[in-house]
This record gives structure tokens, C-alpha cells and sequence, in this order.
């Protein structure tokens, strides 16, 4: 029995710089998204990093399905 709908969930944790910057900072991203057909969601999230009062960031939105 398939029991679709509604999700929320967070990713924390460490994130390291690549390019010009240097080192790493503190990594988060919020997310909610809507699960449907038992495979595929569609979510919506924002994603942070932050590094000594910097902060790096984006609002995405995305599909996923699983396989």
C-alpha cells in the first residue's frame, strides 16, 4: 500500500570549497517536497553554506524518482 504525499527533511553537515576558495564551512539545506505515483517527488529546498560570516547559497526546486 502506497502512502504518498507530503515530506519534509534537512541535509547538515560539512561542505568543502573547491575554485578560488579555500577550505570548507558549515553546509545546511531545509527541503520539502510531494511524493507521488510511489517513485517520483517533486521537492523544493534551499541550500546554504556558510564560512566565517560568508554565506554561500541558492533556492532550488527539483524532480526525483527512484530506481
Amino acid at each position: 500500500n502506497f502512502d504518498g504525499g507530503f515530506n519534509l527533511g534537512a541535509d547538515l553537515g560539512y561542505a568543502f570549497l573547491t575554485g578560488d576558495a579555500d577550505g570548507g564551512g558549515c553546509y545546511y539545506q531545509p527541503k520539502a517536497g510531494y511524493t507521488f505515483a510511489e517513485k517520483h517527488t517533486v521537492y523544493a529546498d534551499y541550500k546554504g553554506i556558510s564560512k566565517e560570516g560568508t554565506e554561500l547559497s541558492s533556492i532550488n526546486i527539483g524532480y526525483a524518482i527512484k530506481f
